[in-house]
């Protein structure tokens, strides 16, 4: 299961439209290196969860200030925006 998963990861970064083209570029240079291209898969992955992460951190930021915009409705009675 595990292996069909990070071939499935693989797969979809080679093949995702723009970022793609640009990881299969990054691959044949470094194989034009003499490298085996797995330092760009590696990179690229790397990259996936690093953007992953920011957009979960700037989500719960999100969830907090409408938790905090409620409480403060629900103190002062007012409206929330």
């Amino acid at each position: 299961m595990l292996l069909g998963l990070i071939a499935g990861a693989v797969l979809g970064f080679l093949f995702a439209p723009n970022p793609g083209s640009k990881l299969r570029a990054e691959i044949r240079r470094e194989r034009a290196e003499g490298g085996t291209g797995l330092n760009a898969i590696k990179n690229s992955v790397k990259g996936a969860g690093k953007s992953i992460g920011e957009d979960v951190k700037k989500s719960r930021y999100v969830e907090k200030i409408r938790s905090l915009k409620k409480k403060l409705k629900d103190i002062t009675g007012g409206e929330e925006d």
